[in-house]
């Protein structure tokens, strides 16, 4: 029967496939490549020679999800333009995602036998975790192997990792970023590289005195941070090649926001081409405050700009209660967690709805996750949960009960959640008061 089939449909020539592979969807090109040796020589010609991945991702994934993996696998696209065989690996990504709820995980401890301080904050650079400590130490963790990578004075508040456009380079394809910045109740902003091989590089660390206001959150992007003190002003700031020290940064300042009415909760930084720092404040306003370009022109948008997170009687009944935490993503999503445990959820302006975690999951959110298309609570009984969504309006009418992935990790609230892709599968990395776990789903591309 297959070899009548064969002889009645005439094999299609490089040039037809040719004209007919960049007019099919990601799904169906990646199996081409796997049908024959001539039709993965044809799909990887064209990889070379045109953008054809590139289509697939801006054709079938949302922009800000496609920002989103884009910077997670290659945090170095805004300085150098993604080949095309780089954006497959982005396409990949996201169709991996979509099943990594069926796949088999490793979960670890990485701090093993360290005994610790608290931990206070967590990032997560491809297979390395950093970690930020009530001692003020911040602690950049491989498999059981360590090392303190900065030191503060005092407690360890926020911290984030970044890229630098200069000579100074990590010592590990696994590791994605070069700098972490973090930040004390000391006022103090340090930057220090990543990784065992620069520990004792010359000029760090870079300390930056943020006008003796306390520093209650960092934000970053490529190679922008972002601080937002306690007095509600917010600060951007640049890394630039230094031309005394190509080894060590240059940080600019940008901009300071400093707003009297309305104080600022919270801050993101986000974008592609352009740049946009937004910002919730305490009366329910959210708003982009900042936006830069491809040129380094930067403008301080008008307070004008400010829309309103919800309906002023809905935001009364939030501010009823005490607001915990304040997650903002991209360019207006919005999640807030009060004492009362309630979880409320906004995008784009909408009328934000509530949510009570207690009859589905029966346990309360402590930290929260937006990424890509993945949402991830880390709960106060010590357990991940986590949801798909096919759009991010999903967020308005999430059904807590359809989880599409779950896993226990003891029973100590989850205080941080971070994700990033590895070559060996995509990671999560959640951490307790004492211990740091990475969890690495294993694809079937690598059984």
């Amino acid at each position: 029967m297959n070899d009548k089939i064969d002889k009645m449909v005439p094999p299609l020539n490089y040039e037809v496939m040719e004209v007919i592979f960049p007019h099919i969807n990601g799904k169906l090109l990646a199996r081409c490549e796997q049908v024959c040796k001539l039709w993965k020589e044809v799909v990887q010609s064209l990889s070379k020679r045109t953008h054809i991945w590139k289509t697939c991702c801006e054709k079938e994934i949302d922009e800000d999800v496609r920002i989103e993996l884009l910077n997670s696998c290659y945090p170095r696209w805004h300085i150098m333009c993604p080949s095309d065989s780089e954006w497959r690996v982005v396409y990949r990504t996201w169709c991996e995602w979509h099943h990594v709820g069926r796949w088999p995980h490793i979960t670890k401890n990485v701090c093993g036998d360290f005994n610790l301080e608290a931990v206070t904050c967590m990032k997560i650079s491809g297979r390395y975790i950093i970690s930020g400590h009530t001692n003020g130490g911040v602690y950049f963790w491989n498999s059981n192997n360590c090392v303190k990578v900065a030191s503060h004075m005092t407690h360890v508040i926020d911290l984030g990792v970044m890229v630098f456009n200069g000579e100074c380079r990590n010592d590990s394809p696994q590791m994605k970023h070069d700098l972490v910045v973090s930040v004390s109740y000391g006022h103090n902003i340090q930057l220090n590289p990543l990784g065992f091989k620069y520990k004792e590089l010359c000029g760090f660390p870079v300390v930056v005195e943020e006008d003796f206001e306390a520093v209650i959150t960092l934000r970053t992007f490529g190679n922008i941070f972002v601080s937002l003190t306690s007095t509600g002003s917010v600060s951007i700031w640049q890394l630039n090649a230094s031309p005394c020290n190509t080894n060590v940064p240059e940080i600019i300042k940008l901009h300071t926001v400093r707003m009297a009415r309305p104080h600022i909760q919270a801050v993101t930084i986000w974008g592609n081409k352009t740049i946009q720092v937004s910002a919730l404040a305490h009366t329910g306003l959210c708003s982009p405050i900042f936006r830069g370009g491809d040129s380094g022109s930067y403008e301080l948008l008008q307070d004008g700009a400010f829309r309103q997170f919800s309906s002023p009687d809905t935001w009364k009944e939030i501010r009823s209660r005490k607001i915990l935490k304040v997650f903002l993503w991209r360019y207006g999503i919005s999640i807030l967690l009060t004492d009362q445990h309630f979880m409320y959820t906004s995008v784009n302006g909408c009328r934000p709805v509530k949510y009570n975690t207690m009859p589905y999951l029966h346990s309360y959110p402590i930290t929260v996750l937006l990424y890509g298309e993945i949402l991830l609570l880390g709960m106060e009984c010590g357990t991940l949960y986590m949801y798909l969504l096919s759009h991010i309006t999903d967020l308005l009418t999430l059904n807590l009960a359809q989880v599409y992935w779950k896993h226990s990790l003891g029973q100590h609230p989850i205080i941080a959640l971070d994700i990033a892709e590895t070559s060996d599968g995509p990671v999560i990395a959640a951490t307790t008061r004492y211990t740091i776990y990475r969890i690495l789903f294993i694809p079937p591309r690598l059984r």
